[in-house]
């Protein structure tokens, strides 16, 4: 019996949710290495049955993405009147995505190199969240991984 993969070669997105209230008001706020208190405000997800290993972190979350293809960050809040925006993405691996992704309105789309397959790139996610009113935003990041997969 065969057990293709039905979801091969197609655009995923990442969704990070996020407690914002909480988190923006938290005092103190998170310094940028600690990763446990990001971890109690904010889930990630995908559609593509991305997953934290056992034991792991928001760092050690891993999605599937295909060569060639795309994959779209957007923020999403579970408090209301507060707004999560993905400002960038980022990456040290030069042979991972085709360009720098553009922010837009708080999402970032970006495209993947082909051949990437069995690559696996840690990037960073900056995101902010704009609170009700006209108080500053805070901004923050983490630190997951994309897996490439063939197209």
């Amino acid at each position: 019996m065969s057990h293709g993969n039905k979801n091969q070669g197609k655009p995923v997105t990442i969704t990070l949710t996020v407690n914002a209230e909480a988190l923006y008001n938290l005092n103190p706020q998170p310094l940028s290495n600690n990763q446990g208190e990001l971890d109690t405000y904010c889930s990630l997800s995908d559609d593509n049955n991305g997953k934290i290993p056992a034991n792991g972190t928001l760092n050690d979350y891993c999605t599937d993405v295909y060569s060639a293809n795309t994959v779209t960050f957007k923020g999403a809040s579970s408090s209301p009147g507060y707004r999560v925006l993905i400002n960038s993405i980022t990456t040290d691996n030069p042979n991972f995505f085709a360009s720098d992704p553009p922010g837009q309105s708080g999402i970032v789309t970006a495209t993947l190199k082909d051949g990437i397959d069995g690559v696996i790139d840690t990037y960073t996610i900056n995101f902010s969240i704009d609170p009700p009113g006209n108080d500053t935003a805070q901004v923050y990041s983490l630190d997951p991984k994309l897996q490439g997969r063939p197209k």
